[in-house]
């Protein structure tokens, strides 16, 4: 539904940079990040004075999801640039460099994010625990964890 409503408004503008960021983000979170990241790229070529640090992250995000790991790392940088106190900054540029083979940035990240955050765990990507997630958030979780717990971040 909410792809549908992002759709309906984007046909009223097509070119506005914020119906494009709404139709991202409801792609993301409906598991579609390949069409996620086309939007994305539209939105910071319609608007490339200053990219907010959440459309970072979900690029990152998205490209992590795709297996784009580098890519990953580098527009994850740019998201923690924007705001270096984001703990789930960490937690994606530290699974991203493990599944890379960079253990010790990987470590580095693992670090900074439990010395902002020493109780971090997974339950910060949903809000729910394991226990409770969604099919969605199950999905994303079970194509996560591999790299999370490569990364040795806290379960």
């Amino acid at each position: 539904a909410a792809v549908r409503i992002a759709e309906d408004a984007l046909t009223r503008s097509p070119k506005d940079p914020k119906r494009l960021w709404h139709l991202s983000k409801a792609r993301l979170w409906a598991g579609q990040c390949e069409r996620a990241i086309e939007l994305m790229t539209q939105v910071i070529k319609l608007d490339p004075r200053d990219p907010a640090a959440d459309l970072l992250f979900n690029m990152s995000y998205c490209l992590f999801m795709t297996g784009e790991n580098k890519a990953a790392v580098d527009w994850m940088l740019k998201a923690k640039d924007k705001n270096p106190h984001w703990s789930e900054t960490h937690a994606l540029l530290a699974m991203a460099y493990a599944k890379l083979g960079d253990m010790d940035r990987s470590r580095a990240a693992r670090d900074a994010l439990l010395r902002a955050e020493p109780a971090y765990n997974p339950s910060r990507w949903n809000g729910t625990t394991l226990e409770q997630m969604n099919s969605f958030d199950r999905e994303m979780w079970d194509t996560v964890r591999p790299a999370w717990r490569l990364a040795n971040l806290p379960e």
